[in-house]
Formats: structure tokens, C-alpha cells, sequence
């Protein structure tokens, strides 16, 4: 069963703009699980702020002009209404979300986009928008949600219906996005977490002097050996190897394909290309998960 408060419309901007502020919405959850930490200093300078600098563009302004058409279609074809309302959770009024779509009979929610056209269809809800569908999911206590995609060409409707994407209640990226949210609220407080991320970095700073020293023996290593093509030297205390590798071979993925495509008497477009790739393309096991840590005067040196 849907359950939220109802706030103000986004037909008067200003008034909505004004309450979503210093609030976490869709967008915010979606920005704060896929950016990086300068994404989220900026977030956190423009929710300090109250002021975004994105003023929108020509397809956001197109979006904007096609909701209302697209949503009647849905209307028709699902029995979603058009909501243009903040909606705020009854558990915490500082989380929010604007669904494009509701259906309370159907304990569903929705969003509407707008694509520009390359060839072919999306084949899965891109990571922003399913982030964004699980929020609204969250604050709004629906089940299940549909992304309605409308492609264009140079903003002319490729297609008669939109294509529709049908996305789960997914609990557990939910408290994924609402650990985010609780970080981002205490972005400068730190944690015992926090403390490990210090002691890691004073200890790849205590490294450095000896990473130095060791560049700098393997420089006049390099020096010794010259410009030979090949050198060996073995001792008590150890060996060092010198050799020239022979150039690498690479595949040419594109030449079979391009083969492949040929022999089958198509056009050797990427498309058509990517479609025979995509005969012979396996998924692997699923790996492993990557740390990555990243610090302040790294992320500022990008």
C-alpha cells in the first residue's frame, strides 16, 4: 500500500525547488551512489548553498514538454496517473521523491524518459535510473515500478509506445542508498571507519621515502645495463634479467567480425557488428569485489 504525504507541485518550480531543498530526493540518492568524492563535495556545497547549477538543457526542456503527452498514453495502456507532487516519506520528511507516475491500485510508481535515439533500444534500466525508481519505491512504500523510455530523433518520437522497463523492490540497494543518504548527512563527522582510511594513508605515506630509494637503485640499475638488447647477472645475492620482448600480437576483432559480416551478406555496421559479437560473447563468473580508496589530494589531481 502507497503511503506518503503529498507536498507541492512541480508546475510552480520555484515552490518546489524551494521545498526539496536541503532534502534528499531521487536524484540525490541516485548522484550519491554513483559519483565520486568530488561529486559528493559538490552536492554537499549545493545543498549548503540551497542553489544547483544545472539550469537544464534542450533535452531536458524537451523531456519536460513530452511528460504530459507520454503520461496520458500510460494512462491508456497501464492505469498510471501523471504526478507532478513532491512526495515525502511518512517516516522522515527529509526524504523525498517526484515519480512521474502513480498507481495506488497497483502499488507501483514510475518515471518517464526521454532518450535520443542511437539504433537501438536500451537493453536494461541504466544504474541513475533504477537507483532513482528503488527511492521512490522506498519513500513511497510501492512494490514494484515502470520506466517508461520515449527515443527520439533530433526530438521527433521514434516509436509510437514508449518502451517500458519493469523494476522490482530491490531491499537490499535500498539500504545501500539509505546508508549513503545517512553518510551524506554527517559527511563531516568522522567515524571509526574514517580512522582506518587515516592510518592507511600515513602508512602509504611512510612508504614513500623507501619507494623513492628503491626508483632510484632500479634507475642505476638501468644505467649499468645500457642500452644492450639483453643482459644477465647472477650472484650470491641475487639475479637481474634484461631482455627486449618481442613485439605484441594483438586480435582483430573487428577484421573477423567485419569477416563474419561480410560472409552473411549484411553491412558491416557497429550495430550489426555488435550484434555478432554479441553471439559469441559469454558471460564469466562474477567477480570478485574491487577495493578502491580514494583521497582528497587524488581525487583533486584528476
Amino acid at each position: 500500500m502507497l503511503e506518503f504525504v503529498t507536498g507541492p507541485s512541480s508546475e510552480d518550480r520555484e515552490e518546489w525547488m524551494d521545498f526539496r531543498n536541503g532534502k534528499t530526493t531521487a536524484t540525490d540518492a541516485a548522484k550519491l551512489a554513483g559519483s565520486s568524492l568530488k561529486g559528493w563535495k559538490a552536492l554537499r556545497a549545493e545543498k549548503d548553498s540551497g542553489e544547483s547549477k544545472f539550469r537544464g538543457n534542450k533535452y531536458t526542456k524537451h523531456g519536460s514538454e513530452r511528460e504530459s503527452t507520454i503520461s496520458d498514453h500510460l494512462d491508456t495502456m497501464l492505469g498510471m496517473k501523471h504526478n507532478t507532487n513532491v512526495l515525502v516519506s511518512v517516516n522522515d520528511d527529509g526524504l523525498v521523491a517526484t515519480p512521474d507516475l502513480i498507481d495506488v491500485e497497483g502499488n507501483r510508481v514510475g518515471d518517464i524518459k526521454t532518450a535520443k535515439w542511437d539504433g537501438e533500444k536500451w537493453a536494461k534500466v541504466p544504474q541513475d535510473y533504477y537507483d532513482q525508481l528503488q527511492w521512490q519505491m522506498f519513500i513511497t512504500g510501492a512494490t514494484s515500478a515502470v520506466l517508461a523510455v520515449e527515443y527520439h530523433e533530433d526530438f521527433v518520437p521514434v516509436f509510437m509506445d514508449p518502451h517500458l522497463f519493469y523494476v522490482d523492490r530491490d531491499e537490499q540497494r535500498i539500504e545501500y542508498l539509505c546508508y549513503l543518504h545517512e553518510r551524506f548527512q554527517h559527511f563531516d563527522e568522522l567515524t571509526e571507519f574514517d580512522e582506518l582510511i587515516i592510518e592507511r594513508s600515513q602508512c602509504l605515506e611512510a612508504l614513500r621515502p623507501a619507494q623513492d630509494a628503491l626508483a632510484d637503485v632500479e634507475a642505476k640499475i638501468r644505467e649499468h645495463i645500457g642500452d644492450r638488447p639483453y643482459f644477465k647477472h647472477v650472484s650470491s645475492v641475487g639475479a637481474v634479467n634484461w631482455v627486449t620482448p618481442a613485439p605484441s600480437r594483438t586480435f582483430d576483432k573487428k577484421a573477423v567480425l567485419s569477416k563474419l559480416a561480410a560472409d552473411r551478406g549484411i553491412e558491416p555496421t557497429p550495430k550489426n557488428l555488435k550484434e555478432i559479437e554479441g553471439e559469441f560473447t559469454k558471460t564469466g563468473a562474477t567477480p570478485k569485489p574491487k577495493l578502491t580508496i580514494t583521497m582528497p589530494e587524488e581525487e583533486e589531481a584528476k
